[in-house]
């Protein structure tokens, strides 16, 4: 504040001395001109010589004047320059200051937060202590224990000492007998184990021997017991069927539909009918009326007539298969001469 003061003192210092040179240049200015009115200068009075003489005083102490103004800008702009540096330097501090208040929070903060650190750290101390405290007591307890330990140890080696000595003197005593008797005792039982053994073989060959003949027989008895029962099924299939002969003889109804159709559909005896009468000389539009002509005449139930196309289906079947028949005929012929003649070349 104080360099901000001095500037603006000198600044008007400048401004007064500017003035004034300004009305000393004008005054200057005006007497030239009264001077240059009178153009000869021993024509004037001496009141005129006077006032040109002052005008000389006036001129030397203007150009002084004027000097002393330069020379007073020159220091004034010296000064300015010095002061604008002087500021420059003193922003450069406040700069530096603020930074260095700056730092000196982040410090303030990271030593409050070496405090709190510091403090966790001496809580973090005290529970150690106390650990270290149980540890300690804990330890006491474990060397007891182990000197316990220790001392059992100790009568444990010498009762093994004990026992190491009377296992010596049981395996160099008491174990040979126990062998002996053992092995006599095995030898008597290898013996009477071997007769057992070999009298359970002979047991065994009976046994399978045994095993053998009833199996045989058993086999034997199955077939023989198939044999009766094909037999039953044959006889109750023979008695079922002249029973059903007998029931439909009875009816006059059953053997009609046996003989010519059956689940609707006409058997091969029908159609084989059909072609002979065809072969005949019938027509097949009067086939079917004959054979139920025939029926009736025989004394059975009237059955369903066979229509034209069905008498024309069971020709072309018949000579289908009498085609059928030809061929395997000639080919078991064939294969007969084949053989015939590959027997010839071996002989």
């Amino acid at each position: 504040m104080g360099k901000a003061r001095s500037v603006k003192k000198v600044k008007r210092r400048s401004e007064v001395q500017a003035k004034q040179a300004r009305t000393l240049a004008a005054a200057r200015w005006g007497k030239e001109n009264i001077f240059q009115t009178s153009s000869d200068p021993t024509s004037s009075p001496p009141a005129m010589r006077s006032t040109r003489s002052r005008a000389s005083e006036l001129r030397a102490t203007l150009d002084t004047a004027q000097c002393r103004l330069v020379l007073n800008e020159k220091q004034l702009a010296m000064q300015a320059a010095q002061i604008r540096s002087q500021t420059a330097e003193i922003q450069q501090k406040d700069t530096e200051l603020t930074k260095l208040g700056s730092a000196l929070t982040a410090q303030s903060s990271e030593l409050l937060g070496a405090a709190e650190t510091v403090e966790t750290l001496q809580e973090e101390l005290e529970g150690v202590q106390g650990s270290l405290v149980d540890a300690t007591k804990t330890s006491k307890k474990i060397y007891a224990l182990l000197r316990n330990e220790r001392h059992k140890s100790k009568r444990v080696h010498a009762n093994a000492a004990t026992s190491r000595a009377c296992l010596d003197d049981i395996m160099s005593e008491v174990i040979p007998t126990i062998r002996r008797d053992a092995a006599r005792k095995m030898q008597h039982q290898s013996a009477t184990s071997g007769r057992e053994l070999a009298l359970l073989q002979k047991q065994a060959t009976e046994a399978t021997s045994k095993t053998i003949s009833i199996a045989e027989q058993l086999t034997e008895s199955q077939k023989k017991v198939k044999a009766l029962q094909m037999k039953l099924l044959r006889a109750a299939r023979s008695l079922a069927q002249a029973a059903e002969k007998g029931r439909v003889i009875a009816n006059n109804k059953g053997p009609v539909a046996h003989l010519f159709y059956r689940k609707g559909v006409f058997t091969s005896r029908s159609r084989a009918f059909a072609r002979t009468l065809v072969q005949a000389g019938c027509s097949q539009e009067s086939v079917g009326t004959i054979m139920q002509k025939a029926c009736v005449l025989l004394g059975f139930q009237e059955p369903r007539r066979m229509a034209r196309r069905t008498v024309q289906r069971s020709v072309l079947e018949g000579g289908v298969a009498a085609n059928i028949q030809l061929a395997h005929e000639i080919s078991r012929s064939n294969s007969t001469l084949n053989g015939k003649k590959s027997c010839m070349t071996a002989n």
